[in-house]
């Protein structure tokens, strides 16, 4: 019976070894152990915009969905009913 032993050495190497942020725009290097952090809070970061679906920084996402997102809703000035900016004519 094969037992497996935790290399703390070797991890310990592995957690300092130098990585660049995958976020594309973002020239920061960091130690693997602060990828995980630095991702959480990376300006350069995107994610799903829940209205389109459009990958949007999240730093624009608020900018987004109130002024560019196809799917934002909007009132109309004559009637005050609420519509999708996609569907306006």
């Amino acid at each position: 019976e094969e037992q497996l032993v935790t290399d703390n050495f070797a991890k310990r190497e592995i957690l300092s070894l130098t990585v660049r942020c995958p976020n594309a725009g973002c020239s920061d290097k960091m130690e693997l152990r602060q990828l995980e952090k630095h991702l959480s809070q990376c300006k350069f970061a995107t994610m799903q915009c829940p209205q389109c679906q459009e990958s949007v920084r999240k730093s624009h996402l608020d900018e987004h969905k109130s002024h560019q997102c196809l799917q934002r809703l909007l009132t109309c000035p004559d009637c005050a009913e609420s519509f999708v900016y996609a569907d306006k004519q």
